[in-house]
């Protein structure tokens, strides 16, 4: 997973590449099953084609659902 920039409105954002070998039928049903499972979570989840032809799925953390722990990342 690659780190996308953090802004204070829309919290922490992550993203996921599927590779090459998967493939997905339906796309936009899979895109519907999916957003309605992290719905509940208030985590946004959007999908798009990249230059490569590959499947992204983006992943947008409210900032309230972020809590961090430094003093476990400083060990």
């Amino acid at each position: 997973m690659r780190r996308l920039p953090i802004s204070a409105d829309s919290g922490v954002k992550r993203s996921v590449i599927f590779p090459k070998n998967i493939q997905i039928f339906n796309v936009p049903e899979f895109q519907r099953q999916v957003s309605q499972l992290f719905d509940p979570l208030n985590i946004n989840i959007e999908f798009r084609v990249t230059r490569q032809n590959r499947l992204e799925m983006r992943w947008s953390f409210p900032q309230e659902a972020i809590q961090y722990n430094h003093s476990k990342c400083s060990r």
